[in-house]
């Protein structure tokens, strides 16, 4: 995704660190990564006065409200934004941060990198005025960041393929890739039998991540045919 920027990264985000939703987590961990690496990363973030964060963050400018645009964070924003070194890369890592960048753009001149999530792509009805803004805003990205194949798939068949489409992990979290090891920690799961059949799916229970036609998938499998 970002292969030793010279000059460093700035990445703006409606969700952040220490709100533990998965946007803001996986912006977190990017922009550990890039300063772990020894670049600098202008950070552009919501505050969250009522959860504890870290009072160090280096050129970290929490003016942005969680998962709202307002004028005040709008301007702050552009003016940090003019400000930065233009041969910083520039990522817009949530859909709110791909708009704002993209109504800014005449004013700030940057291109500009956009991150696409699942829970935010799926969401738009290609008959909406605001479906037809949002696609101009990501068509006019430089480069279309998904974190997995499956967003990307899904961002595609709403959106229209975007002009350059990547899929990358820098961000996800190295667990997701380990093997595992020993019993599990939850002692209900810790009872299954070993010769159980197991299913097993990742993510939140919601129609969005297709585990509710999952779970009607197999009690229909069970009733008529049985799980053997």
């Amino acid at each position: 995704m970002i292969s030793q920027p010279p000059h460093g990264i700035i990445l703006m985000t409606y969700e952040y660190h220490p709100f533990p939703g998965g946007i803001g987590t996986y912006a977190g961990r990017l922009v550990d990564i890039v300063r772990a690496g020894g670049h600098a990363a202008t950070v552009i973030a919501p505050a969250y006065p009522d959860l504890p964060a870290d009072p160090q963050e280096p050129d970290t400018h929490r003016i942005l409200r969680h998962h709202q645009i307002s004028p005040f964070g709008a301007l702050r924003a552009l003016s940090i934004l003019r400000n930065v070194p233009k041969d910083r890369l520039f990522l817009a890592a949530d859909i709110r941060s791909v708009l704002l960048t993209f109504v800014l753009r005449p004013f700030h001149r940057r291109g500009y990198r956009a991150m696409i999530h699942g829970s935010e792509v799926s969401k738009f009805r290609t008959d909406s005025i605001l479906f037809r803004f949002v696609r101009r805003a990501y068509e006019g990205a430089d480069v279309v960041f998904a974190n997995s194949h499956a967003t990307l798939r899904i961002f595609s068949e709403s959106f229209g393929m975007p002009r350059k489409g990547v899929v990358t992990y820098l961000g996800v979290d190295p667990m997701w890739f380990q093997p595992i090891h020993g019993n599990f920690e939850h002692p209900q799961l810790a009872a299954v039998p070993q010769a159980a059949s197991v299913i097993c799916a990742v993510g939140r229970i919601e129609p969005r991540k297709g585990q509710l036609e999952t779970v009607r998938a197999i009690a229909s499998a069970r009733d008529e045919y049985g799980l053997d």
